[in-house]
């Protein structure tokens, strides 16, 4: 993927073409390397702009954590 992701069919293929990277776990300095790289800053701008959540607050932090283990 050479463009930049701007729609949620974008990102659905960037998130594929990430994956199938990842999968592959390409050596340093190679193409796939540089793709992989680039892809998941792009990803990730494209997510901060659309999906933000913001940081939570301590509280918020702790009572997610306890719910995570039961508590």
């Amino acid at each position: 993927m050479n463009k930049l992701i701007k729609t949620p069919e974008d990102h659905a293929e960037a998130l594929k073409r990430l994956d199938d990277l990842m999968a592959h776990n390409p050596a340093a300095g190679t193409d796939e390397c540089f793709e992989l790289e680039l892809l998941a800053h792009l990803v990730e701008e494209y997510e901060q702009r659309h999906f933000d959540l913001g940081v939570p607050s301590p509280v918020e932090a702790i009572l997610f954590r306890m719910e995570q283990q039961g508590l």
